[in-house]
């Protein structure tokens, strides 16, 4: 402020006692009251400067906000600064307060306040809310009449402005959630029609996999008639099987074949046309359904290590043959409804879709209790694997070679190889991990892997096999086989 002079001859005053001022020169008093004019007098003159000085900034800060090509860059932040130094000379301009709101929401100028945005993060960007931020509220507390009139008409067309979007985000977030709940409604649609329809496949196709069996150097398959047919290796008399009659089921190994008769008993033929002395089932009764697992034997005059496991019409299992790792501790099982016997281990399916699996555990393959709505099951040599009721594959063991069956869909049945898996598509084609052998098949309702090939059985009661099995002669050529299957 500047100094307060002397009325008479210009000289400095000095306050005293009472709010009396003298004159350090010709020591003139001044009253109280003329030295409150005098105050107001010099008062009045700086408010002028500074109010010359308060525009200027504004105009100034105003100028690089235009200027401003994102928010916090060098333009927005000199503006900013202006709006301060504005603010240190009056503390209470509320235009100021107004710039540096245009500042930190980045609006060229106050008319565009009421549309500012917000950003919450980086894709998600709202209308700012002016009421919530303290540079608003401060220029409206200071706000002439006029000006606070125009801060007010800001304000609700802000409001009016947040509520258009708050509608259309809830119209969006409705319509959104309606084409949700339409999009899961047409694919539960389609899941279920898909699984009604693979139901009736299944349904039809149920049993058929116990027409077809293919081991080491043999297949065989099961007529209409109750009668089998054999092909492939012949030196230790797998194939001697033109005596059996009444046959429901068929199962070979190495060196065997296996016969389940329609009276719940099970025939076997093999080396020299008898059956092998270390797997003897002919103790079993009552059984509906029959899985071999044989290792094959250094020489074909031997007998290779034999394993199977048999099905009761109780839903109780039996075992036969040379059990390694306590592959035949099925005892405790029950409601079984389907077995696979696979290398020093066993698995069956309960009514329930679980799993249980015993024998050699090391590699994981017996890892099946987690597994859920199983409809079939198939073990090879050291996995084992399991159709959902989706038709989609799950393997427990050596799972990591069979990353392709992960990937399998609409599958109605399985059949686990030694170290692969085929799958039988739901249009009746055939999908293999480990070779393009059953590429180009058409209308198979069932199939069978063992070490000798692929067999599949057709619709029309023939079969499809892979040309190195087309030879011989009769019933010895596949080719020649008909009625394979139920009547």
């Amino acid at each position: 402020m500047a100094a307060l002079k002397c009325d008479i001859c210009g000289g400095n005053l000095m306050m005293g006692a009472g709010g009396i001022a003298t004159c350090d020169s010709c020591g003139m008093q001044h009253s109280t009251d003329r030295m409150k004019e005098k105050v107001q007098e010099i008062k009045g003159a700086v408010t002028v400067s500074n109010a010359a000085s308060v525009e200027s900034l504004m105009k100034r800060g105003w100028l690089l906000l235009e200027d401003a090509k994102c928010q916090g860059d060098t333009y927005c932040t000199s503006a900013n600064i202006y709006f301060n130094q504005a603010l240190d000379i009056d503390p209470e301009y509320a235009p100021a307060y107004v710039g540096k709101l245009c500042v930190r929401l980045w609006v060229r100028s106050e008319d565009a306040l009421p549309y500012a945005k917000q950003s919450y993060s980086e894709k998600v960007q709202k209308t700012a809310r002016l009421s919530d931020y303290g540079d608003y509220s401060k220029a409206l507390r200071f706000a002439s009449d006029a000006y606070r009139e125009k801060l007010e008409g800001y304000k609700q067309a802000n409001e009016a402005h947040i509520q258009r979007e708050q509608e259309a985000e809830r119209q969006h977030l409705e319509e959104r959630a309606q084409r949700d709940r339409e999009e899961a409604q047409r694919h539960l649609e389609t899941e279920r029609i898909e699984a009604q329809r693979s139901a009736e496949v299944r349904a039809h196709l149920s049993g058929l996999d116990r027409y077809i069996s293919a081991g080491t150097s043999h297949i065989v398959a099961l007529q209409s008639n109750g009668t089998v047919v054999a092909a492939g290796v012949d030196e230790i008399w797998q194939r001697a099987i033109a005596k059996w009659r009444n046959i429901v089921a068929v199962a070979c190994g190495s060196t065997c074949t296996f016969g389940l008769s329609s009276n719940g008993k099970v025939v076997q033929v093999g080396k020299k046309g008898y059956a092998n002395p270390y797997c003897n089932t002919s103790r079993w009764r009552n059984i509906v359904a029959i899985s071999v697992y044989e290792e094959a034997p250094p020489h074909y005059s031997e007998w290779g290590d034999t394993f199977a496991v048999g099905l009761r019409a109780d839903g109780t299992v039996v075992t036969a043959g040379k059990a390694k790792c306590d592959a035949d501790n099925t005892a405790d099982w029950r409601d079984i409804i389907a077995v696979a016997a696979g290398k020093n281990y066993s698995a069956g399916l309960r009514s329930d879709g679980t799993v249980v699996a015993v024998g050699y555990d090391s590699d994981g393959r017996c890892n099946t209790a987690d597994w859920r709505d199983i409809i079939a099951i198939s073990a090879g040599e050291y996995h084992t694997v399991g159709l959902k009721l989706d038709g989609t594959v799950v393997v427990a063991g050596s799972s990591k070679r069979f990353s392709k069956a992960a990937d399998w869909r609409g599958i109605i049945a399985i059949a686990a190889t030694g170290r692969g898996i085929t799958g039988l598509r739901f249009d009746g084609t055939v999908v293999d991990e480990d070779s393009n052998q059953c590429e180009g098949w058409r209308y198979i309702v069932s199939i069978a892997v063992g070490g000798y090939g692929t067999i599949g059985l057709k619709s029309d009661g023939t079969v499809a096999v892979p040309t190195h099995m087309l030879k011989g002669e009769g019933q010895s050529n596949p080719a020649n086989w008909r009625n394979i299957g139920p009547r």
